[in-house]
C-alpha cells in the first residue's frame, strides 16, 4: 500500500493503462464525488485527537519512567536523542496520523469510484475496456460474462470506463 505520497492511483491496477495525468484527473474527480467533506472532516479532526493520545502517551511514559530515573545510567547522547524525539513528537505524530487518515479516505473514494464502473453481472471491472455504439448508444462488453452495458443510461458514464475524458479542472 502506498503511504504518505503522491501518487495513490498506482495502487490501483485498473488505472495502470492511463499516463499519470490522466490518473490525477480520476482521483480528483474521485475525491469531488461522494462524501469528499467527510475525508477532510476526518483530517481536521484527527490532528487534535492525535495530538491528545501522544500527549497521554508522554505523560504515562513519564509516569512509568520516574520510578527508574535512578537506576539507569545512560549516556548524555541517548537522553538528548530521547529528548528531542519526545519534543518534536508533537509535531511529527498528528501529522502523521493525518496523512495517514487522508490516504484511507481517499484510497476508499477511489476504490469506490472504481467498483461503479464494475459489470453488472459478474462485478469485472469495465475501467479501461473499448467502448462500442453510435453516438445516441454507447456500449461497453464484459469479457469475462460478455455482459453489454450500456453507458450514460445508468450509473455508470463513458468517463468512468476511460478516465482519459474528464476534463480537466
Amino acid at each position: 500500500m502506498r503511504l504518505l505520497s503522491g501518487r495513490i492511483y498506482r495502487a490501483f491496477p485498473e488505472l495502470d493503462p492511463f499516463e499519470d495525468v490522466v490518473c490525477r484527473r480520476y482521483v480528483s474527480h474521485a475525491r469531488r464525488s461522494g462524501r469528499a467533506w467527510l475525508g477532510r472532516g476526518l483530517v481536521v479532526l484527527i490532528l487534535p485527537v492525535s495530538f491528545l493520545i501522544w500527549l497521554g502517551m508522554v505523560v504515562l511514559a513519564v509516569h512509568i519512567l520516574d520510578n527508574y530515573v535512578g537506576q539507569f545510567d545512560l549516556p548524555d547522547a541517548v537522553n538528548l536523542v530521547v529528548g528531542l524525539t519526545v519534543m518534536t513528537g508533537f509535531v511529527w505524530f498528528p501529522l502523521v496520523c493525518a496523512l495517514i487518515t487522508r490516504d484511507f479516505t481517499l484510497h476508499r473514494a477511489v476504490r469506490k469510484r472504481l467498483e461503479g464502473a464494475a459489470c453488472a453481472g459478474c462485478g469485472y471491472s469495465l475501467v479501461g475496456l473499448e467502448v462500442f455504439g453510435d453516438a445516441d448508444r454507447r456500449v461497453v462488453q464484459c469479457p469475462e460474462c460478455g455482459e453489454k452495458t450500456t453507458l450514460n443510461e445508468g450509473h455508470i458514464t463513458e468517463a468512468d470506463i476511460n478516465p482519459a475524458l474528464l476534463a480537466e479542472s
